[in-house]
């Protein structure tokens, strides 16, 4: 598993690489074609990791409820997040696969259903999830990049 957490921490890192110089009006625009913001993507990586490795694991995700349902899969893209979210929200995506990568190595896992995913994979473990999140958080960061140049 050490390099699945490799692949989430670079990832991570070039999202962020990304989209440093922006300012927080572009991180909140929806260009064109698109139904999100990149602020949008960015804060759906953080509650989608969250909920397929520890919600999922029947865990207590690591971030709060209005998070959640703010940016969980189909929730609306036209949330404008204020400067202390966005501060939040990238504190996040760097802190938390460091949490992850102590609780898995501290066997809190123990629990996982079979969980159906809408890429017609079904995800049995967190061995799995951390993999399939990896995928996700893959495609996200394509889009996100896309996203730049249209601003």
């Amino acid at each position: 598993m050490k390099t699945q957490f490799k692949i989430l921490q670079i990832t991570r890192n070039n999202v962020l690489d990304t989209i440093n110089e922006l300012s927080l009006e572009q991180i909140n625009t929806i260009p064109p074609n698109y139904n999100n913001s990149i602020g949008w993507q960015v804060a759906h990586l953080v509650v989608t990791q969250q909920l397929l490795n520890y919600k999922l694991a029947e865990i207590e995700p690591l971030i709060s409820s209005d998070l959640i349902t703010s940016f969980k899969k189909g929730s609306t893209g036209n949330y404008s997040l204020t400067l202390e979210e966005w501060n939040t929200i990238k504190q996040l995506i760097i802190e938390l696969p460091l949490k992850l990568i102590k609780d898995y190595n501290n066997n809190l896992f123990v629990n996982y259903p079979a969980y159906p995913t809408s890429y017609d994979f079904i995800i049995t473990s967190i061995e799995e999830s951390i993999i399939f999140n990896n995928i996700h958080e893959a495609m996200h960061y394509g889009t996100i990049s896309a996203m730049k140049k249209m601003l």
